[in-house]
């Protein structure tokens, strides 16, 4: 590139310039995103090899580099896809972690965990099942809610994969039992 500090007009002007021969990659968004990356990662070696650019795109937009860097660490550590650290980010899981009885604590290794409530993360958000927010549920509800997620999923995997029923009554020795789940592979 000819220019080392451009503003947002003159990104445009590139952008204009570079799109035709080298593709949408160039366009004046993206070139800004460049720029913000280079600004908030400068240092080559320091980047995560295990993340993409995808992850890079949902770290940049966090403000404090405190939050960033937790979420860089914590998204190689776990080989977090791009969409699930876009999830984590968005459901503020380093606020629930800190609001946590002692989990951040815990996660530096400065105390070790001497009862479950110090390393279980509370509240637990669920936000996909698309129930409102309240402070307690029926946990017929709650099943309910996850099941049916979890039978679109299932019901995906296609041919070979049957999913049989929810529930399903089983009666023994004359006694009733529920399977939660019945499928065959």
């Amino acid at each position: 590139m000819r220019r080392c500090c451009v503003g947002l007009e003159s990104i445009k002007g590139l952008a204009a310039e570079l799109q035709p021969q080298f593709g949408s990659g160039f366009s004046g968004r993206q070139l800004e995103r460049y720029r913000q990356f280079y600004r908030t990662f400068p240092i080559a070696s320091a980047l995560r090899t295990q993340l993409r650019w995808t992850h890079y795109k949902t770290l940049i937009s966090l403000d404090n580099p405190d939050k960033r860097e937790f979420y860089l660490a914590e998204a190689a550590k776990n080989n977090w896809s791009a969409r699930q650290l876009e999830r984590q980010v968005n459901s503020q899981l380093i606020e629930r972690l800190l609001l946590s009885h002692d989990v951040a604590a815990v996660a530096r290794q400065e105390k070790p965990p001497t009862v479950a409530r110090d390393i279980i993360k509370d509240p637990i958000v669920l936000e996909f099942l698309g129930l409102k927010r309240e402070a307690a549920y029926y946990e017929r509800d709650l099943e309910t809610a996850l099941i049916t997620h979890l039978q679109a999923f299932l019901l995906k995997l296609g041919n070979g994969f049957s999913f049989v029923a929810r529930q399903q009554r089983l009666h023994l020795d004359g006694d009733d039992f529920f399977v939660d789940l019945v499928f065959y592979n």
